[in-house]
């Protein structure tokens, strides 16, 4: 089992198509260090490949057009390291796959240009295709920006912006938002909405009191100018009195002296 084991490594192992020559090198020496676990013959030493058998192992199991470019950068295998040797095929490899996407692509252009040619209404339709797309991004970038589409009848939205389906007052997400506002304010209790309303007339009566007082004081000091000096028993004659300075009839109100 060891010498068949051991054979197979040495000449028949092939890299796979899709596998990195870098994860080949990893699983060949994960199998060679299992190597010596292999029953051997009667009286034969058990040891695993060397670096130079392994750089061998590498060479013959790369594709064969790897080999020639390998020959053509006149790289001697036998005179560098195991991972030098491995870093001159991972470019190769790097080299291969960029070579194939650029075929790939250069192939899908050709097939789509000789399908223009046999069918020139598919191409036509192609082309009109890539246009109206075009033309939708251009009108999607418009509407985010906050400018109208060439487009006719389309429609200005404070929360959408520009839009061929609805205006600011149709728009349903400013409606639930409008409903869900109303609604709290609806949730509200009777008693907190009476006290809002007390500490408004609260204030507007402190306001009024002021006023009160403050066309008072002036009217006193007017009047004291005068010689005369002004009491009131309460703020309704007080009241009076201001009215009637507001009429001009302050001679009939000194009675209250």
């Amino acid at each position: 089992a060891y010498n068949a084991q051991r054979t197979w490594m040495q000449l028949t192992v092939r890299k796979p198509l899709e596998m990195t020559i870098r994860s080949f090198m990893y699983r060949i020496e994960q199998i060679n260090e299992y190597l010596p676990e292999f029953p051997p013959p009667p009286g034969q030493v058990v040891i695993k490949l060397n670096d130079t058998e392994l750089i061998e192992l590498i060479y013959r199991a790369i594709p064969r057009k790897w080999q020639l470019r390998l020959q053509d950068k006149s790289v001697k295998r036998h005179q560098i390291t195991r991972n030098e040797f491995i870093a001159e095929i991972e470019t190769i490899q790097a080299v291969e796959m960029q070579t194939r996407l650029l075929d790939k692509k250069g192939q899908n252009a050709k097939s789509e240009s000789s399908n223009r040619k046999k069918d020139p209404q598919a191409g036509a339709a192609a082309k009109k295709q890539r246009t109206n797309k075009h033309k939708n991004k251009n009108k999607n970038n418009n509407a985010s920006r906050g400018k109208a589409p060439d487009d006719v009848n389309v429609h200005f939205c404070l929360r959408h912006g520009w839009n061929s389906s609805h205006v600011t007052d149709d728009c349903k997400v400013l409606i639930a938002e409008a409903d869900k506002l109303r609604r709290q304010h609806d949730a509200g209790s009777a008693e907190s909405r009476k006290k809002v309303r007390q500490g408004y007339q609260k204030m507007a009566e402190k306001d009024l009191h002021a006023l009160i007082d403050e066309r008072v004081a002036a009217a006193t000091k007017s009047t004291a100018k005068k010689g005369k000096s002004l009491t009131f028993a309460s703020a309704k004659e007080a009241r009076k009195y201001l009215a009637s300075l507001k009429n001009g009839d302050s001679d009939s109100s000194s009675d209250s002296e």
